[in-house]
């Protein structure tokens, strides 16, 4: 997916909704490779929601690697500033 696209998470039996999960696609910046999430209300009808996300590596051995991992926030619905995680590695 390109930057500012969104997909459709799998809905929760318990939230009963159906969020958008949405993020950018990892870029350099200030000396380090950053990446952002952030979720938009989709069906759901709640204010805050906890987000995090992770950057990958894709190596020769066919396999993706786990680099870093934001730390978890309670986020409100993304509306294009703020609200937003951030995972970066060198």
């Amino acid at each position: 997916m390109s930057a500012g696209e969104e997909s459709t998470s799998t809905p929760s039996a318990l939230a009963g909704c159906t969020p958008y999960s949405g993020r950018d696609n990892p870029h350099y910046s200030r000396g380090d490779v950053s990446g952002h999430g952030w979720w938009k209300k989709g069906t759901c009808t709640k204010d805050r929601a906890d987000v995090y996300n992770c950057l990958y590596e894709w190596y020769t051995d066919n396999s993706w690697r786990q680099k870093a991992c934001s730390p978890k926030k309670r986020l409100r619905p993304y509306t294009g500033s703020g609200d937003r995680t951030v995972a970066r590695e060198v």
